[in-house]
């Protein structure tokens, strides 16, 4: 074993897994808001849906990220846009960025700064898959991480653009350095040895995890309202003064949360309100549901309390934490159905103009990588051979995708389900009706391994013998690659339904097959489907997301 020694592990080699490493993000069309500019539209025969924007006027869609715990603030990041067209002139297509970086207590509403992506040429074949050169997000764009950048990405037709046709868009890669787990400054804390006992105690114990929901990831049926916040990009929905209006979302609990320790959401939000000492109440409606529970039982309501709104007009707010408390969840297995609500009957609710969400954050408390009792398996002069196997060696990972990530041209409903506001996309007994995502997959999954695709849903039927099938076309796609090829089909075996009104479930696992990628930049775009000639569900099936399982390439060989 080379690099993995008796005693511990060879300096090199440790200074190269603490290092800093590109860290990726992707975000797909379906999480960016359109507010009346550019449509949405599918390609070809094959699954890709893109947002159209046409040739005559600088068509705008909308997002906001919270810049990741593990980026380096002081480094420039590279933003890639994924695109095509039908045009086979090999013509030139111009992709800007308008842009926000915002803190708490920042101005929205204020002027952007723009980025441009310069002239990327279409290929010379139609609905050949483009990847733009490189839009830099200039270092230092953020003081901390933890803002929200506010990205309005739009087609500047100026006389460098003279594609003719509708240019397709799928998503953007956000490519930035990430900042070492540990400070290995000179290598002063990596001795011959191996890693100084407090930093490896440091690197393993429980840490806080993240996850970021944007507006766009949340599900509205028919209450709030989406927006543009004054002459800046931000898109919110906004929560008038009198009315409790809602939006949800559907979360996998975390693979890595520890569900003994408590789970903290935090809304981001805005007014135009300038009086002083007044205050919006965001209040969240959760259930926490294993696979065949009933979805539709009462919901546990908690508070933030007061958020005392800035005097300044736009002045992005952060509110205190909305605390689900420790053990709500019995494992990492279950679903949380999360509706976060302006709670205007509250008294100490009394700004009396809208209130524009953003966006929430969820923080949780992870697990440790190795149990560390006393901790037992850390010598002074570093960690033990097997346990550093353990770390470094291939793990199964996962991403969690609700449903309000998908796109939906017309196929199925949103709709809540029992008396939870669970909301899924409906499915009906009548047609095969889709929906479709595109992915480009974290730098970490081993594309070389097979990947499985769960679905998670109901119905209100109360036939046990009933079935549900559910089909997933899928097609991956390099740059000059053909998004409108032939899609690969795989098929679910028949999913018996569970007795019981709004039991939740899971389909029968879907897979993709190793090799369907060929690099982890690939887009991989999949579209989900019921096929209705094959299953006697007499109802209709609501699908509240989708779990993505996958190998994890190991940090460093580890090979014994």
């Amino acid at each position: 074993m080379a690099e993995i020694t008796r005693r511990a592990f060879t300096q090199e080699k440790l200074v190269t897994l603490l290092e800093k490493t590109v860290g990726r993000a992707w975000i797909p069309v379906s999480l960016f808001n359109d507010i009346g500019n550019a449509e949405l539209g599918a390609i070809g025969s094959s699954t890709p849906v893109g947002m159209l924007f046409d040739p005559s006027t600088d068509e705008h869609i909308d997002t906001a990220w919270l810049v990741p715990k593990d980026y380096d603030v002081t480094k420039a990041a590279s933003i890639y846009v994924y695109w095509s067209s039908a045009d086979t002139n090999g013509t030139d297509c111009t992709w800007d960025i308008d842009y926000r970086a915002t803190a708490a207590g920042d101005d929205i509403g204020v002027a952007v700064t723009n980025m441009t992506g310069g002239v990327d040429t279409d290929s010379s074949t139609a609905d050949d898959l483009n990847i733009g050169p490189a839009i830099s997000l200039p270092a230092n764009t953020f003081g901390a991480v933890g803002e929200v950048l506010f990205m309005s990405l739009f087609r500047d037709v100026d006389a460098s653009d003279d594609l003719a046709t509708d240019a397709t868009f799928y998503g953007i890669r956000i490519d930035y350095e990430t900042s070492p787990s540990i400070s290995t400054t000179a290598r002063a804390e990596v001795t011959p040895l191996g890693m100084d006992q407090g930093n490896v105690v440091k690197l393993l114990e429980s840490q806080v995890g993240q996850i970021w929901v944007p507006v766009s990831g949340l599900n509205d049926i028919g209450n709030a309202t989406l927006v543009a916040t004054g002459s800046s990009t931000p898109v919110g929905l906004t929560f008038d003064a009198s009315t409790d209006e809602h939006a949800d979302v559907t979360l996998k609990v975390p693979k890595d949360m520890d569900v003994g320790k408590a789970m903290n959401v935090y809304v981001y939000w805005s007014s135009v309100n300038t009086t002083a000492a007044k205050g919006v109440v965001w209040d969240a409606d959760y259930t926490a549901r294993a696979l065949a529970e009933d979805i539709g039982v009462t919901v546990t309501n908690v508070s933030a309390g007061a958020d005392i709104d800035s005097t300044t007009a736009d002045d992005l707010n952060i509110s205190p934490a909305i605390i689900i408390p420790a053990a709500t969840f019995a494992s990492t297995a279950e679903l949380l159905f999360l509706s976060i609500f302006r709670d205007a009957g509250e008294s100490a609710d009394n700004v009396t103009d809208v209130a524009s969400l953003y966006g929430i954050r969820i923080d949780y408390t992870t697990t440790p990588s190795i149990s560390l009792t006393v901790p037992a398996d850390i010598t002074p002069i570093g960690m033990p051979q097997g346990d550093m196997v353990t770390l470094l060696s291939k793990s199964m990972g996962e991403i969690w995708y609700p449903i309000g990530s998908f796109s939906d041209i017309g196929a199925g409903t949103l709709a809540a389900t029992g008396g939870v506001r669970a909301v899924g996309m409906t499915f009906d007994t009548s047609a095969d009706e889709a929906v479709e995502i595109n992915l480009v997959l974290p730098k970490i999954v081993d594309i070389t391994q097979a990947m499985t695709l769960t679905v998670y849903w109901s119905s209100a039927d109360t036939g046990a013998a009933e079935t549900l099938q559910l089909d997933v076309d899928y097609i991956a796609s390099a740059a000059a690659d053909d998004v409108g090829d032939t899609v690969s089909n795989v098929t679910a075996a028949l999913d018996v339904n569970l007795a019981g009104v709004d039991v939740l479930q899971t389909a029968e696992v879907i897979t993709i097959p190793a090799d369907a990628l060929a690099s982890n930049t690939e887009m991989l775009c999949v579209s989900l489907r019921r096929d209705v000639s094959a299953d006697d569900l007499t109802s209709d099936a609501s699908v509240y997301g989708v779990l993505l399982n996958y190998s994890v390439t190991p940090s460093i060989s580890a090979t014994l």
